[in-house]
C-alpha cells in the first residue's frame, strides 16, 4: 500500500488489495477452522452468508502486489494469537 500512496500516478484510483482468487466466506471459515483446528460453528446452509468479490487485478498489474497463501498467513495468525 505504501507503494500506492507514495506513487503520483495512483492518484484519485482505488486499489482492491486481496488474494488473487476470492475465496467464499464460508470457504474462508473452514480454512480457518482447519488451520485452527476448532470446529466450524457458524450456519453454513446456502444463502445464510453474503460473499464478497474483490478484483486485485490493478494492484498486481501497476505495482507488482503479490500475497501471502492464506493457509500461510491465517497459521501465522492463530500461532501469534
Amino acid at each position: 500500500m505504501a507503494l500506492v500512496v507514495a506513487n503520483d500516478a495512483a492518484a484519485g484510483r482505488i486499489y482492491n488489495v486481496g488474494e488473487r482468487t476470492t475465496p467464499t466466506q464460508l470457504a474462508r471459515l473452514e480454512l480457518l477452522a482447519s488451520v485452527a483446528r476448532v470446529p466450524l460453528v457458524f450456519d453454513t446452509e446456502p444463502g445464510a452468508m453474503s460473499d464478497l468479490v474483490l478484483d486485485s487485478t490493478r494492484i498486481r498489474d501497476e505495482f507488482g502486489f503479490t500475497d501471502t497463501p492464506a493457509e500461510d498467513a491465517l497459521a501465522r495468525t492463530v500461532r501469534q494469537g
